[in-house]
């Protein structure tokens, strides 16, 4: 018997991001669902902009964006019933790239809520605390 094999490319990459010191400009933003009507249950979008800049060495910086995942992997908690959740997911656009030095860059947030997440969900407010982390 021959055994049959095949084989398959595998592409690696990196990026080095610049010796800058982003940060943001913006600060605390919010992202608001606003009110859910489980009788209309459809998904739900929400945007917010942040503001970021960055300074340093170098006269185009590289950043790269991410998040913590909140206080419970994407999910809000109701405010008077922890074991009541509604999960979500976050976006950023763009999530890494490149700016002038000194120059601010728009980063939009955005967030879904699925309906059938909502449809069955007690009344009342659900929250979430996410950490946002810019490099370098």
């Amino acid at each position: 018997m021959v055994a049959v094999g095949g084989t398959a490319s595998l592409t690696v990459s990196a990026t080095i991001l610049s010796k800058s010191k982003c940060r943001f400009n913006t600060k605390n933003p919010t992202l608001d669902f606003g009110p859910l009507d489980p009788s209309n249950a459809v998904a739900r979008t929400a945007s917010v902009t942040v503001s970021i800049v960055c300074n340093g060495s170098t006269a185009i910086a590289s950043y790269l964006m991410s998040d913590d995942a909140g206080l419970d992997s994407y999910k809000m908690t109701h405010e008077t019933d922890p074991a009541q959740k509604i999960p979500y997911t976050l976006s950023f656009t763009p999530s890494s790239g490149s700016a002038p030095k000194g120059v601010a860059q728009d980063v939009s947030i955005d967030g879904t809520i699925q309906g059938g997440d909502y449809q069955t969900a007690p009344t009342g407010i659900y929250t979430d605390s996410v950490t946002l982390t810019l490099l370098p």
